[in-house]
């Protein structure tokens, strides 16, 4: 038979071990990965009047982080591999996001935030 102490030490163990293996798990990225041939169907022009944008939510050192948001209903977020997108600044994913457009606008002054099948995305200087 085992002793109170042994089994008392088996089930901290066990219990470590669940606990790194869901903490692990957790942290994984649940985005779609978009491929470089998907990237102009990942950001489209969209009109709908609850459509509020596209956010680059950051990097890390594989992927490029993306949102397409909206006033009701769930946002839609994808990943972009770094070699696949150039994005000209990144930040850390723990950074807060930045808007993005897929066109220039009169109002605001802009600048080239990537580059993708002779289109350009932007972002505010």
């Amino acid at each position: 038979m085992k002793n109170p102490t042994q089994t008392a030490l088996i089930r901290l163990l066990c219990f470590l071990l669940i606990s790194c293996v869901l903490i692990l798990t957790g942290c994984e990225s649940k985005e779609p990965a978009v491929s470089k041939n998907e990237i102009s169907q990942a950001f489209i022009v969209n009109s709908s009047p609850t459509f509020q944008g596209y956010h680059y939510r950051g990097s890390d050192d594989q992927y490029h982080y993306f949102s397409s948001q909206w006033k009701y209903g769930a946002d839609r977020k994808f990943k972009i591999k770094i070699d696949d997108l150039d994005v000209q600044k990144t930040f850390s994913v723990d950074e807060p996001k930045l808007r993005i457009f897929l066109y220039e606008m009169p109002d605001k002054e802009l600048e080239v935030f990537a580059e993708f099948d002779g289109r350009k995305i932007y972002m505010e200087k």
